[in-house]
């Protein structure tokens, strides 16, 4: 009976023990950076951690997950819109995500500052939302200055004939 329960104990310390040394390996228990120069550490190497940065008040959420292969996996979401930021803009951005793959090999050369660096990399609603803001700030630049690009347009035309 005694050696009965001892085996007992010891399958479940082995499955105890596997089990903590799968979730580790997996990156289910991510450390955190405190500060920039520790996330870069971690993610030029993509070693699984978790970062809040903040960027012009908009508030990033980093997750470095533990990545197979050549392709490093980065989840980035905007938890918080700066102050101030107009509705249309919070809608599209504040709380979406993108799923990131950047090549181990790129890593070093990334910076993380900027997540408009990364967006080659990523899928997802924050990169839509980034990229529908662009295109619309880019359409009233356009917008804007349509008199005077017509203008130069018209004076080209009238030295060609």
């Amino acid at each position: 009976m005694k050696t009965e329960k001892k085996k007992v104990y010891l399958y479940s310390a082995i499955f105890l023990i596997t089990l903590f040394i799968i979730l580790y390996y997996f990156g289910l228990f991510k450390g955190t950076c405190e500060d920039e120069k520790c996330f870069q550490d971690a993610a030029s190497l993509c070693s699984p951690k978790r970062y809040n940065q903040n960027v012009n008040n908009n508030i990033y959420n980093y997750v470095i997950s533990r990545s197979f292969g050549e392709n490093c996996k980065i989840k980035i979401s905007l938890d918080r819109s700066a102050e101030g930021t107009d509705f249309d803009t919070r809608g599209k951005l504040e709380g979406k995500s993108m799923k990131c793959l950047v090549p181990k090999n790129e890593l070093s050369a990334v910076n993380f500052n900027e997540v408009e660096n990364l967006l080659g990399y990523c899928t997802g609603p924050l990169k839509e939302g980034m990229y529908e803001i662009i295109i619309k700030k880019m359409y009233g630049i356009i917008i804007s200055n349509l008199g005077e690009i017509l203008g130069e347009v018209q004076l080209g035309l009238i030295k060609k004939v």
